[in-house]
């Protein structure tokens, strides 16, 4: 899947729109929009919407408009919710607990269980005696130290199902596996990027 997105800063909170395709003003337009990221004001808690207008917005509109607009306007449905510890002070970057990456946790809705959410949760990382640091195996896919790398797994089970790991400057990779689909992959990811100041 490729996809671009563009950040726009409100203030309360950020919103990412999510397109297919490379970054473009045209891209951002409905008809390439796949999705939308949105956090509150502190930068701590994300919702991922698939494509699709607010219901909220649907329910105001004058009962003039045309018809064939009305049939086809679909309310936008939440794909998940990612929430990230709260920071002291400072940044939300800087969500780093001594032992290990940043806590966060995640709630997804999948096409097998539209009615019931499935958790998600960091995988805790091992002491390295070597290093005498914890680490994350990345098998690879993260060469490049970065607070924003994650592994996340479903909760009862150790296998992860999303990665996301440094590989560059300014490059990151994203592997993803069932439940999941591309976009809430992306989503997720997207949250780790947003620098808005959390508040005490």
């Amino acid at each position: 899947m490729l996809a671009s997105t563009t950040k726009r800063a409100h203030k309360m909170h950020a919103s990412y729109t999510i397109c297919c395709g490379p970054p473009s003003d045209a891209l951002a337009s409905a008809d390439f929009c796949i999705g939308k990221l949105k956090s509150d004001a502190s930068g701590t808690q994300f919702v991922l919407y698939g494509p699709g207008v607010n219901a909220q917005k649907i329910s105001l509109w004058d009962d003039e408009r045309d018809e064939l607009d009305q049939q086809q306007m679909v309310a936008r449905q939440q794909l998940a919710a990612v929430s990230y510890a709260r920071t002291v002070v400072g940044r939300r970057k800087m969500l780093l607990p001594t032992y290990g990456p940043r806590a966060m946790s995640c709630e997804v809705v999948t096409a097998e269980h539209q009615s019931r959410a499935r958790s998600l949760h960091n995988k805790p990382p091992e002491w390295d005696a070597g290093t005498q640091a914890w680490v994350l195996d990345f098998h690879g896919r993260a060469p490049t130290v970065s607070s924003k790398n994650f592994q996340l797994c479903l909760d009862g089970s150790g296998d992860v199902v999303l990665q996301l790991g440094k590989v560059g400057r300014n490059a990151f990779t994203v592997d993803y596996s069932w439940p999941l689909s591309g976009l809430q992959a992306f989503g997720i990811a997207l949250s780790a990027f947003d620098q808005k100041r959390s508040k005490s």
